[in-house]
């Protein structure tokens, strides 16, 4: 059986009524770069200067 992955970024902004488009501009990233965070395409390195 195949897990479901929880994305904690993508609960927190649906909680928050927040969208991606929101979160780029708060972290001065680009939009695309959060939808892979969120999609779990790819993983944000906490190491990264936001």
């Amino acid at each position: 059986m195949e897990r479901k992955l929880l994305n904690r970024i993508k609960v927190v902004l649906a909680e928050k009524n927040k969208s991606n488009k929101w979160l780029s501009e708060q972290l001065d990233k680009d939009p695309a770069i959060i939808s892979k965070w969120v999609t779990n395409t790819t993983q944000h390195n906490p190491m990264w200067k936001c």
